[in-house]
């Protein structure tokens, strides 16, 4: 069975929504914890147990801002567009398989199909960029025949 551009595009929405509703979580948790801590008196365990807290609450907090910025890319990114060449949005099938230029979701499957969802600027996205159809890219000394844009 064949996959669509929505279908694609909207599992990569999907994936990314899941993932910022869970790092929300934790960052709550997080939040939630820390109001807690501040009530607590024992001492300097103490104090270092808060500062690893909030250590991880700012990673925590980091994750969840560039994973909120993906997603607004993704949500850029339209249902129904044609590409003459590879740019950001667009869906490259090549001798090696198929690449979305969108964010770094890595290898997803979607009806039995394998697709590297890769953002433009990783070493793969950034060899297929302003290619068109026929012609091929080169990556790590291979040559990569670009059979189809979607």
């Amino acid at each position: 069975m064949d996959i669509t551009r929505e279908q694609i595009i909207n599992h990569c929405l999907s994936l990314q929504t899941t993932k910022v509703n869970k790092l929300k979580k934790l960052v709550d948790m997080m939040n939630d914890s820390a109001v807690g801590d501040d009530k607590c008196t024992v001492g300097d365990k103490h104090h270092t147990f808060r500062a690893q807290t909030q250590n991880e609450q700012e990673m925590y907090t980091k994750q969840l801002n560039g994973a909120i910025s993906e997603l607004n890319v993704l949500q850029t990114i339209p249902l129904k567009k044609s590409y003459e060449m590879i740019e950001l949005g667009a869906i490259a099938n090549t001798q090696n398989g198929m690449y979305i230029i969108s964010i770094g979701l890595g290898v997803m499957e979607i009806n039995g199909k394998k697709i590297m969802a890769t953002s433009p600027v990783s070493p793969i996205g950034n060899a297929l960029l302003k290619k068109k159809k026929g012609e091929h890219a080169v990556f790590r000394g291979k040559n990569i025949l670009i059979k189809d844009i979607i």
